[in-house]
């Protein structure tokens, strides 16, 4: 069961810690304001009183807290009852969800986190603020502890600790800042929030839902089954191959039906690109295989991870891919702004790094 009792007999104190320690409230707002989307549908995951929430301008929330729904219903929230590991959202209807504090009054963290990637759309982003149990406040937290009406059955947890639970439930870990330098007693202004951890007390971290996509190769082959010399948009067909089970199962085959059309004419040659990689997309690639890509090896690496080979067969491609399936994997899920452009000659896969322009194009 949830640790609710104490915040809806304690309203009042628990809105008087706002007011006591003003300027560490606001240094700790604006820690979170600095991490938070700025559009996109959101959604706190343990909204309390609202007081983060509203000047967030998040509308929606939930606490299994009667009281503190209500102040925060107060507060133009729509906040419905219901705990964390349990929440009663649909799958994929939020674009971020905010926790502040609140991972250390849930009964199980690691379930909650799980919810919230539930609920959260691909790539979806989750704003978790929270004491560092190692910090200054922290200790002086587990210190008085006993005698806290509200952290009396918290439980307290490192930066580390956080950050290893959002990976075991499927997150990436994005940026993470820090405020709150010295006691709360002590801050007298607003404190600006700094990259990284260990120096203060108040930690926000921002953790993007990694996409669960089927790790699916496309083969630009020609009438023979090897690999097509021409430029991807040219190859005669493509050979679908799926990742599972540790090994490399076949799809299907997609034939190229825009191979033939007018080769010469730029204009027309770049919209066969869009068109195959549309068709690429439908059909769930995620790494495009081929001996060519020509001048929309940009446009391509937008949508997927390009492999260039060169004398290789695709049986022997897949052969070492196998060896580098982690690699492969771990770009799937980041893909940075600066794309890895991967190659395989002689049996051995190597990578280098290209910068993408504004208009999908190689720098």
């Amino acid at each position: 069961m949830a640790k609710t009792e104490p915040f809806d007999k304690h309203l009042k104190e628990y809105e008087k810690w706002f007011e006591d320690n003003h300027y560490a409230f606001l240094s700790e707002l604006e820690a979170v304001r600095k991490l938070l989307p700025l559009k996109g549908k959101g959604v706190e995951i343990g909204v309390g009183s609202g007081v983060f929430a509203a000047p967030l301008g998040i509308k929606e929330g939930c606490d299994p807290s009667k009281a503190m729904r209500g102040k925060a219903i107060a507060r133009g929230i729509k906040a419905i009852d219901c705990i964390a590991e349990k929440l009663p959202y649909e799958d994929e209807s939020f674009d971020y969800a905010l926790m502040v504090t609140t991972i250390c009054f849930v009964d199980d963290p690691g379930k909650a986190i799980s919810e919230i990637n539930r609920i959260l759309k691909p790539r979806g982003e989750l704003i978790i603020g929270f004491v560092d149990r190692d910090s200054q406040v922290g200790k002086q937290y587990l210190k008085e502890k006993d005698k806290s009406l509200f952290y009396k059955d918290a439980s307290f947890f490192s930066t580390k600790e956080i950050h290893e639970m959002l990976k075991k439930n499927d997150f990436i870990i994005g940026k993470t800042v820090q405020t709150v330098f010295g006691t709360l007693s002590g801050i007298k202004e607003v404190q600006q929030a700094k990259n990284g951890q260990g120096k203060s007390s108040f930690i926000v971290t921002r953790a993007i839902k990694k996409v669960k996509q089927p790790l699916r190769f496309a083969m630009a082959v020609d009438s023979t089954d090897n690999f097509d010399i021409k430029q991807f948009c040219f190859a005669w067909r493509f050979l679908v191959y799926e990742w599972k089970n540790n090994e490399f199962t076949f799809i299907k085959e997609l034939i190229n039906p825009f191979r033939d059309e007018n080769n010469g004419d730029h204009t027309v040659k770049e919209e066969k690109g869009k068109q195959i990689i549309n068709l690429l997309k439908e059909n769930k690639v995620s790494v495009l295989v081929a001996r060519n890509f020509g001048e929309n090896i940009g446009k391509a690496a937008r949508n997927f991870i390009p492999v260039i080979v060169f004398s290789e067969t695709p049986d022997k491609v897949k052969t070492v891919l196998t060896k580098y399936i982690m690699w492969l994997k771990d770009e799937l899920q980041n893909r940075p702004k600066n794309y890895r452009l991967f190659t395989i000659k002689q049996g051995i896969l190597k990578t280098s790094v290209h910068k993408k322009s504004h208009n999908g194009n190689e720098d």
